[in-house]
């Protein structure tokens, strides 16, 4: 994905990393990540080095997950996959964003349809002065 980042903006700046050990030179005023944090053991912890050490203050986290307690058919995703997966419900999920130290949490389930709960979409702000 690099190389073909810098095919696309070769004056971009890349890393390659294992994000829960990475520290940016500079804080972000945005944080997008999708289909990531429940494949980590522990959640909260990423989600506090998020909100600690990679937003500027008033900065912002977007986050979207499809594999949650209320997303029944994703439930046996751990075993059919064999890959770990963190089940958290909503109400986990946003005392994981509170527990970070965020404000102006909203957490929603986007694209629902019939058959399909939601992509549990969380959006988060780190406060200003923290």
């Amino acid at each position: 994905m690099i190389l073909r980042a810098k095919e696309i903006d070769p004056q971009g700046r890349y890393h390659l990393a294992q994000l829960p050990e990475w520290t940016p030179e500079t804080k972000f005023n945005l944080v997008h990540t999708m289909e990531f944090l429940y494949y980590l053991k522990n959640p909260q912890e990423i989600l506090t080095k998020i909100h600690d050490e990679w937003l500027e203050d008033g900065g912002w986290l977007i986050a979207g997950v499809d594999h949650y307690l209320e997303h029944k058919a994703s439930l046996d995703w751990p075993d059919k996959l064999d890959v770990h997966m963190t089940t958290m419900s909503i109400d986990e999920w946003k005392n994981a964003l509170q527990n970070a130290g965020f404000q102006n949490i909203r957490i929603w389930q986007a694209a629902a349809s019939e058959n399909f709960p939601g992509t549990l979409a969380m959006l988060g702000q780190r406060a200003l002065d923290s």
